[in-house]
């Protein structure tokens, strides 16, 4: 018990004098009351008890402040929750009183009761631990996942025995009659099952085990099967096992969720027109398994079997408190004769298989309007497919619908092929002072997969010449959460001082995919920057460039990557190469040779390395390659080609080369090397240079030249104009086609140099 006693106001000793003057008894000076009290407070009851401290009285007048009073010197008063001004009046038998009061609080602690949040100052957030197990409450350590808010949490450590736990006693009894789900958020960095256990109830101690996946905060619900009402809950984390380790839990909820209502047979259902229509229904199950089929109310269009048309009927159901669950629809088409069977392929078209490996394939599905799925009754025939012999096979699929007419034959084209040769990394370096991920050795130990699962694999499209190297990162969304991401914790503070920003190789079987990275400080998540972009390549890899400004060097620790944020999806992605650019930064895959004039800021601008390190390639659906045709000088060049039939902007930038050090007044000299063929009226050239502020652009400079057959050497210099221009120098080649019949642009560069104040 703890108590609070009010000081004492100071007293003093009244000494009575009394004089006479004359010879009168009224001419006596009274004793004077003066009223004081202090008091002690149980804070666990709620019990006052009041000390009398008045000083010449002989009667007392209390006023509680509860509607209560008293006469007794020194009364015992038991208050709930709440604040109360006490008022005291002294008084004796001369007629002198004086009257005091004091405002009082009481904050009794409350028991714990479901909801636990952890963050209720007033609750005894107590729990026993058992068997080695330690319980604490501190601040939540990882936000994030079903748990993102800054807020307090249980902390359950384990030492490793076995059934070790914890226990609440509850002030209310959690009562399985009403609702039978507890949700719980819970964190963990391994896969382990949590255990959730009710006891001291009327029957008997019902238990329910949920699997944690290990990747941080997840809600875990506990579904029970009993009718009684418990005031124990005990959690296990573990519990036969020997799991030791520290996890985190919070918002211990007792829920109720929507009915789930089933379509019974297919969707759409097809009939013939003038046939009888005949709903196959719907089943509805509570969150407790009863059935509540009975419940389900039907709405939506009639269904005209006379008139062909395609009718919608909607099914709700509500559960016993009125909430009603999604509704879902049934499709009804009413046809007027049998359309042949439409079969469709699982997966691509065409499978390649390399040289020696099994063969599976995804296999297809067959529809028709009347029967819906007749899948089983697809026939497959065509060339049987030798994996140990190179060479390009063909599958055919046909089906018959139930009046025995066969649907359109559909192929699928399968290339056994030797495995593609692939550039081995030499390089590689996770460290922030030169970052540069080629993926050399497995960094799958620390890589932080939140939602997002991460593999080192071979590179699956090791042909393609953006991206040669032999390893590569995957990515697999789970599908649990909008913000699925992978997190690189880094050993020291990016710089981008000395570095223009990042650069990452990426790979999409998606049309414009968003690629967001973000950066924060380890520690403290408000700190941060991010930045997206989207991809313009379907299925092929392709180098983003994100600069970031001198304002973020020094500042973060940790990169976040995020593929097609907010979409709850679980498509795979792959990257490679992430790395510091741009004045002395990290040059991803063994690639980006800088220029080699003198004060060359321009990355590998001869494209000596095979490939477009240090370059943003956007295709746009049109070509970019590096190819071996008569170049300029070396080995390599640089092709763009648009036209009607390829695409018609196809890309290459240089992007802000010396952010952060560019100064207004400098000199920036322009120079490449480029042939090409321009053809119809909308055939032609973007070649421009840009000043980049800290966001937009603060100068534009047009380069035009005119092509011809052979190498021309263009050289253009201009001056850096006064504005924000800390966002560096930008280079920009694009090959236009403005979509006429018959137009197309092809360009050639080679020896590509930016230079500062030559």
């Amino acid at each position: 018990m703890k108590k609070l006693m009010r000081t004492f106001k100071q007293l003093s000793i009244l000494f009575l004098a009394i004089t006479f003057f004359g010879c009168e008894d009224d001419d006596a000076v009274l004793p004077k009351v003066n009223a004081d009290f202090t008091y002690e407070i149980n804070t666990d009851t709620g019990t006052v008890t009041f000390i009398n401290t008045s000083e010449q009285a002989t009667t007392y007048s209390w006023d509680l402040g509860d509607d209560t009073s008293s006469t007794l010197i020194n009364p015992v008063n038991v208050y709930v929750n709440g604040t109360y001004t006490i008022v005291l009046t002294a008084s004796n038998v001369a007629g002198s009183s004086d009257t005091v009061e004091y405002t009082i609080t009481i904050n009794i602690p409350l028991a714990v009761t479901l909801p636990i949040t952890f963050d209720d100052d007033n609750v005894k957030y107590e729990a026993v631990a058992f068997e080695g197990a330690a319980f604490d409450i501190v601040d939540n350590p990882a936000p994030g996942g079903s748990n993102d808010k800054a807020s307090k949490v249980g902390s359950i450590t384990n030492s490793g025995a076995t059934y070790e736990g914890l226990f609440f006693e509850l002030g209310t009894d959690v009562d399985l009659d009403a609702n039978k789900t507890i949700t719980m958020n819970f964190w963990a960095d391994a896969a382990v099952d949590v255990l959730m256990k009710l006891e001291e109830g009327s029957t008997s101690t019902p238990d329910v085990i949920v699997s944690h996946s290990g990747s941080g905060w997840e809600e875990l619900s506990f579904i029970f099967t009993a009718t009684s009402k418990y005031s124990k809950l005990v959690i296990f984390v573990d519990g036969p096992g020997t799991t030791d380790g520290t996890f985190y839990m919070d918002d211990i909820i007792q829920v109720k969720s929507a009915p789930v209502i089933t379509l019974n047979g297919t969707d759409p259902l097809s009939i013939l027109i003038g046939s009888t229509f005949t709903d196959p229904g719907a089943t509805a199950i509570d969150a407790y398994g009863v059935d509540i089929t009975s419940d389900i109310v039907i709405a939506g269009d009639t269904v005209d079997t006379n008139t062909a048309g395609t009718y919608i009927i909607t099914y709700n159901v509500s559960d016993d408190t009125g909430k009603a669950a999604s509704e879902v629809t049934r499709t009804v088409i009413v046809a007027a004769d049998i359309v042949a069977p439409v079969i469709t392929l699982t997966g691509s078209d065409t499978i390649n298989v390399t040289l020696g490996d099994a063969f599976t394939d995804p296999g297809a599905t067959a529809t028709d309007n009347v029967d819906g799925d007749i899948t089983t009754s697809i026939v497959v025939s065509g060339d049987t497919v030798d994996v140990n012999t190179a060479g390009t096979y063909t599958i055919t699929y046909n089906v018959s619908d139930a009046a025995g007419n066969p649907a359109t034959e559909v192929t699928r084209t399968v290339t056994v092929a030797a495995p593609s040769a692939c550039t081995g990394e030499t390089t590689e370096s996770y460290s922030a002072a030169d970052l540069n991920m080629t993926f050399l050795t497995d960094p799958s130990a620390f890589v932080i997969s939140d939602g997002a699962g991460f593999e080192w694999i071979d590179n699956p499209d090791s042909d393609n010449a953006v991206n040669t190297s032999c390893k590569v990162g995957q990515i697999t969304k789970s599908g649990q959460f909008p913000y699925d991401n992978n997190q690189f914790d880094l050993d020291g503070k990016l710089d981008f001082n000395n570095n223009s920003g990042l650069k990452i190789k990426v790979w999409s079987g998606l049309a414009d995919t968003q690629v967001r990275i973000k950066l924060e400080e380890i520690g403290n998540p408000g700190n941060k920057v991010e930045q997206e972009l989207t991809t313009s390549v379907i299925s092929g890899w392709e180098e983003l460039i994100f600069p970031f400004s001198s304002a973020d060097s020094d500042k973060f620790n940790k990169i976040v990557i995020f593929f097609d944020l907010d979409e709850n999806n679980t498509d795979t992605y792959y990257f490679d190469d992430l790395a510091l650019y741009g004045d002395g930064g990290g040059t991803g895959g063994g690639g980006g040779t800088p220029g080699t004039a003198e004060g060359d800021i321009a990355e590998n601008g001869g494209f000596e390395d095979g490939n477009f390190d240090g370059w943003a390639v956007y295709n746009n659906s049109g070509t970019i390659e590096v190819v071996t045709t008569d170049p300029s000088s070396g080995t390599y060049c640089a092709y763009l080609y648009a036209s009607p039939e390829t695409g018609l902007n196809p890309t290459l930038k240089q992007e802000r080369k010396a952010a952060g050090t560019l100064a207004v007044g400098d000199q920036v000299q322009i120079k490449f090397d480029y042939k090409g063929a321009l053809t119809g009226e909308s055939g032609t050239y973007s070649i421009q240079s840009f000043v980049e502020a800290g966001a937009g652009v603060n100068q534009v400079e047009n380069i035009t030249v005119n092509p011809t057959e052979t190498w021309q050497t263009h050289t253009q210099t201009y001056t850096v104009a006064a504005g924000d221009v800390s966002g560096g120098i930008t280079l920009e080649f694009v090959a236009i086609c403005g979509g006429v019949p018959g137009c197309s642009s092809t360009l050639y560069l080679d020896n590509i140099s930016v230079i500062i104040n030559p």
